[in-house]
């Protein structure tokens, strides 16, 4: 199902109360790939039935895990991709499909939101670098919490944005 982006002004990022944060980083595309993956496998071991909300800048980014993701996707209660489309992107059949325009604030944005009552995780991280660097090179910088007030606010904003009820 592919849905329309939320306002171009909306951002995760800027949820964030940047007063109460603790494990602010500024890292490499590669690690937020690695703390990620740990989120996803979380939902899939401890199968978690919750909202999932992914932020790929580009829906194409999705490929290389593409597999995960379908696991994912078979466990939680919905799984929210959100980022530009176009003819690079997979099959995404099952999946809600934010679609963001070039502009759009969320486009410098990588997040992964999970808020179960059993595991409460986010990444929320914008990009540092100028577009168009090289893939290795990539840096962001963001928060990696398990604070449940950051959570729920997280959520809360992107439930929001999308007009969805809370579940």
């Amino acid at each position: 199902m592919r849905i329309p982006s939320p306002s171009s002004e909306f951002s995760v990022y800027a949820l964030i109360d940047w007063k109460n944060v603790f494990n602010i980083f500024s890292e490499r595309r590669a690690l937020l790939a690695h703390w990620s993956k740990t989120i996803e496998e979380a939902v899939i071991d401890y199968q978690l039935e919750t909202d999932v909300f992914a932020g790929f800048q580009h829906l194409h980014f999705i490929v290389p895990i593409l597999i995960r993701y379908q696991q994912l996707q078979q466990i939680a209660s919905s799984v929210w991709l959100f980022g530009t489309s176009d003819e690079r992107d997979p099959a995404l059949d099952g999946f809600r499909s934010v679609i963001l325009m070039q502009d759009d604030l969320l486009v410098r944005e990588w997040f992964l939101v999970v808020d179960h009552p059993r595991y409460a995780r986010a990444i929320v991280a914008r990009e540092i670098t100028p577009p168009n660097t090289k893939r290795l090179e990539r840096k962001f910088q963001g928060v990696l919490t398990s604070d449940r007030k950051q959570i729920k606010r997280l959520t809360s904003g992107l439930q929001d944005a999308l007009s969805i009820e809370a579940v």
